[in-house]
This record gives C-alpha cells, sequence and structure tokens, in this order.
C-alpha cells in the first residue's frame, strides 16, 4: 500500500484558512470486493457521481479510512466482521472494541 500526503488551502479572501488532506492510497483490487468498500463506493457516488476522471475520490476523513484498511485486512486475515464509518471518532471507538457491521455515518 502507498501513501502521497496532499494539502489543499479551502476557503479565501479575508477568511480563514482550512486545509483539506488528501492521501492517496493503492490498495489491493480484490479489496473493492469487501462490503466496507462497496459502502465507500456508494458515498463516492453520491458525492461526486459516475463523472470522476483520474483517481477514484472517496468522501471519508484519513483516520476512518486508515481504520477501515486496517479491518478490512484483519478480516482477510480471520474473517472478523468489518465496519464502515467515515467520522474519526466512530471508526476509532469501533476498532478498539471491534464492534461489527455499523453502517455508514453520513
Amino acid at each position: 500500500m502507498e501513501e502521497q500526503q496532499h494539502l489543499h488551502p479551502g476557503g479565501g479572501g479575508g477568511k480563514k484558512s482550512n486545509k483539506i488532506t488528501e492521501i492517496r492510497f493503492v490498495i489491493p483490487t480484490d479489496y473493492l470486493k469487501h462490503r466496507a468498500f462497496a459502502a465507500l463506493l456508494r458515498e463516492a457516488e453520491e458525492e461526486f457521481g459516475f463523472q470522476q476522471e483520474g483517481v477514484l475520490r472517496i468522501p471519508c476523513e484519513v483516520p476512518a479510512f486508515e481504520a477501515i484498511l486496517k479491518a478490512v485486512e484483519k478480516n482477510k486475515k480471520d474473517n472478523a466482521a468489518a465496519f464502515c464509518y467515515c467520522s474519526y471518532e466512530y471508526a476509532a471507538d469501533e476498532v478498539a472494541l471491534g464492534a461489527p457491521n455499523n453502517p455508514l455515518c453520513r
């Protein structure tokens, strides 16, 4: 799995500048068959539609996506149930508790 971090400034004018973190992940294609990624792909469709060009953008906080990746990797190793949350607060709790089958938080 490869990572590249990109920061893009948001806002403008006299407003306080917010930063959005985007990280590029290269994942095995068989991860896309996992139900957690199916849910993420539905979120991407709702947020961006099918007209994305280039990389596939997933509307998910980076720490939550990393937690989902860990769950999918663990699932591959020991068939544990997986979950899918796009808010880090929820994902971190679920990783710690190992709770299965929770819906997306959006």
